[in-house]
């Protein structure tokens, strides 16, 4: 069937319903829900990837250096902060809309308490035990 001949769509639903407009949910909602994850997963493979470069199998750091625990809790200051600021974007995307980007506004809430609460259970540990 060529363009020319199709029916024509209309915002008619099942049973003669009007359909509501369809809205495409903004690409700020989106981020605003996967930023706090995306923030936690490269904090983590960078404290993992940090901690394995100094301490794998030829250690650069020697027992009682706290150089790698100073970038750790520096890098974990810094992914803290980047998840709080996604929590309060998502919180505000929350606020100002209604309907989906308003549930997504609140799943990305949820997403960036969890993406740092995981965040400090990961950097924290640095402050009381050796990296190595």
């Amino acid at each position: 069937m060529s363009a020319a001949t199709d029916p024509p769509v209309s915002d008619v639903g099942p049973a003669g319903a009007e359909l509501p407009p369809s809205s495409p949910t903004s690409a700020a909602t989106w981020a605003a829900l996967l930023t706090g994850p995306v923030v936690w997963i490269t904090h983590f493979m960078v404290v993992y990837l940090t901690v394995e470069a100094a301490c794998g199998r030829a250690p650069i750091v020697t027992a009682g250096d706290r150089s790698i625990a100073t970038v750790v809790l520096a890098v974990t200051g810094a992914a803290a902060l980047a998840c709080a600021g996604s929590v309060w974007w998502a919180w505000h995307r929350h606020r100002e809309h209604d309907g989906l980007e308003a549930s997504l506004g609140a799943a990305g809430v949820l997403l960036g308490l969890g993406s740092l609460a995981s965040v400090l259970a990961v950097g924290l540990p640095a402050v009381w035990l050796e990296p190595c």
